[in-house]
């Protein structure tokens, strides 16, 4: 059968979000929530705190190189390359020093002999080894 008033059925689902926590992260658990009243939408925030050792830890210089206005990105974008020959783009340089940090993670870490707020040294041994010179050593120790 047609449907002469386009009309449109919808069917109402079950919408559900789940994440576990457990150990040290189940310690520190936050949860927040607001109304957006833009999107028409409630936002619900879960933040907590994980165990993590800093493996690397780089500075690097980085140049970006970008047109120098909206008339040289359009050029960039739309013009041919025999045109681009005759009119070059005009380009701005920056420079930035950018910090890389690489962590290994210990979601699961279970801190039960850590209470609330401790701000301390935490040192623990490891069951993992590698070979001498990688990333993860016999004991580990988070920096204070």
């Amino acid at each position: 059968m047609t449907n002469p008033y386009n009309e449109v059925v919808l069917t109402q689902l079950k919408e559900t979000a789940q994440k576990v926590f457990s150990g040290y992260a189940l310690m520190h658990l936050k949860l927040e929530n607001w109304k957006n009243d833009v999107a028409d939408v409630l936002v619900y925030q879960l933040s907590t705190h994980i165990l993590a050792e800093e493996v690397e830890n780089r500075t690097k210089t980085i140049c970006f190189k970008y047109p120098k206005s909206w008339w040289q990105m359009f050029k960039q974008q739309y013009f041919p390359k025999w045109l681009l020959k005759k009119f070059p783009v005009k380009t701005k340089k920056d420079t930035r020093l950018v910090t890389f940090k690489k962590y290994a993670t210990y979601p699961k870490f279970l801190a039960i002999a850590f209470p609330e707020g401790y701000g301390g040294k935490i040192v623990y041994r490891s069951f993992i080894t590698e070979k001498k010179g990688g990333v993860l050593d016999e004991y580990r120790e988070e920096k204070e």
